[in-house]
């Protein structure tokens, strides 16, 4: 069985019966996989063990794939299947892993999926994907106390752009 049958799906499913038929036993593996195709304006993508995917569109940030799938590892024959979304020009997408929004202030209060959510929302729409990115790490880093965290930090910034 290979999820859908559609990539990112089906190269995630073969991915996970190899990673499960190689590994030790209580090993997994987290991923994210993205498959943009300009040409239909569709994203598909799917998270196993990684939070939703973040949506800037004229303002309005959601949440996409909020239903995680398991990570690698975990059930041999799990069949992933991916979130669709239309692309509109102008989108804005924000992949992150859990140690962004779990980094801890001093006082051990998490940065938090809310406070992204605002920070991507409130960013003026000319803003660049790269000044984005650095504006959000620097966030991270100042509520953090410095630029390492307990828990891996990945940030990638998507924008649209035609």
């Amino acid at each position: 069985q290979s999820g859908d049958g559609e990539p990112p799906a089906n190269v995630i499913s073969y991915a996970n019966r190899y990673f499960f038929s190689r590994r030790s036993r209580g090993h997994f593996m987290t991923v994210f996989a993205l498959l943009y195709r300009p040409d239909a304006r569709v994203l598909r993508f799917l998270s196993a063990g990684h939070p939703p995917l973040l949506l800037r569109r004229t303002g309005d940030v959601s949440l996409l794939g909020e239903a995680d799938q398991i990570p690698l590892g975990v059930l041999r024959d799990f069949a992933y299947a991916n979130n669709t979304h239309d692309v509109r020009r102008g989108d804005i997408f924000v992949l992150y892993t859990d140690g962004i929004v779990e980094a801890r202030d001093a006082h051990g209060r998490e940065f938090g999926i809310e406070r992204l959510r605002r920070l991507v929302a409130e960013t003026d729409a000319d803003t660049s994907a790269q000044a984005l990115r650095d504006n959000l790490v620097a966030a991270v880093h100042e509520h953090q106390g410095g630029g390492v965290g307990n828990d891996d930090q990945t940030l990638l910034v998507l924008h649209i752009a035609h």
